[in-house]
């Protein structure tokens, strides 16, 4: 029998994680693995004790190779908390989460180094093909470079069900022609994957 995989990439506070057991109806029989690489989210996620079930909480940034890259953690207007909402791996230069369309995003950030996994490997070299794996993915812009190496190194088809909130209203390297063609080509590899937006 396979197994069943929940991917939790982009924790936050474990909010997904609850939305996501509900919805799917977990049990101790799922692998639960859950990324956050923001400081203070991570603490709170760790002690979320709405969840139950066990998970493994991973402590790192997911990103395409596994080493160590600067994070921006935002900070929302007078706090000295991070939120972890605009948190993320991309440069300053082009990541712009405080707009009219989101006025309530942290405009302040504070950087440093964090631990990043490639998370294509981490899927070819724990999983199989005919386990269901269940991805959540929202991790603050860097979606679109992870998403593409998995469809380059077909880690994409092991996906089953992939829930994705895309950044490219924030990111100014990245536009809606681009999320469009990253979802085309998914679709393209693996025939037989859904793709839904983020569920909270």
């Amino acid at each position: 029998m396979s197994n069943k995989i929940y991917l939790d990439c982009g924790g936050h506070f474990g909010e997904g994680l609850e939305v996501y057991i509900k919805h799917y109806n977990m049990d101790d029989t799922w692998n639960l693995f859950s990324f956050e690489p923001n400081n203070d989210s991570f603490e709170k996620l760790i002690s979320n004790s709405n969840i139950k079930l066990k998970v493994n909480y991973i402590k790192k940034a997911v990103w395409v190779y596994n080493g160590v890259i600067k994070f921006n953690a935002e900070y929302p207007p007078d706090s000295d908390v991070s939120d972890g909402e605009g948190s993320s791996l991309i440069d300053l230069d082009y990541w712009k989460p405080k707009s009219d369309f989101n006025p309530g995003a942290g405009d302040v950030f504070s950087s440093y180094d964090v631990e990043c996994i490639d998370i294509s490997n981490f899927i070819l070299n724990n999983f199989e093909i005919d386990d269901f794996i269940l991805l959540k993915m929202d991790i603050e812009g860097a979606e679109f470079d992870v998403l593409r190496k998995m469809i380059d190194d077909r880690s994409i088809v092991y996906i089953n069900d992939l829930y994705i909130e895309f950044h490219d209203f924030c990111y100014l390297r990245e536009n809606e022609e681009n999320k469009n063609k990253i979802i085309k080509d998914i679709q393209e590899k693996n025939k037989n994957i859904n793709i839904y937006g983020s569920l909270r």
